[in-house]
């Protein structure tokens, strides 16, 4: 996990917070939570990505990020080789939106992915 760093300057680190990557596909309930988050974001995503998502989280590696004990927001990630991996898929619940989740988000994928 991302240390406090830029988070403790926001306020980030005191929130309860944190992110972990599904070792294995991510259980049915993740994995609903997550398309409920896509799918109460319809002008970043479309219907039809709900499928591509299902598909992508069963052969991808995944992180969620888990913000006062409920699910918030998610990323996917296609790791082409050992020095090159694509975030397919990233989404944060729209009520938790710039608060900097997404960001924690995406910092600790990143870190996970250069160590």
């Amino acid at each position: 996990m991302g240390g406090p760093g830029k988070f403790a300057r926001s306020g980030l680190a005191n929130r309860p917070s944190w992110v972990r990557e599904h070792s294995s596909s991510p259980s049915p309930s993740d994995l609903n939570r997550c398309l409920e988050i896509v799918g109460g974001l319809p002008d970043y995503f479309t219907a039809d990505v709900l499928d591509k998502i299902r598909s992508d989280v069963g052969r991808c590696r995944s992180w969620v990020i888990v913000d006062d004990g409920s699910l918030v927001g998610f990323a996917v990630v296609d790791k082409r080789s050992p020095q090159a991996a694509e975030i397919l898929w990233a989404a944060v619940d729209a009520d938790r939106r710039r608060t900097g989740l997404g960001t924690r988000l995406v910092e600790d994928v990143l870190v996970t992915l250069r160590a």
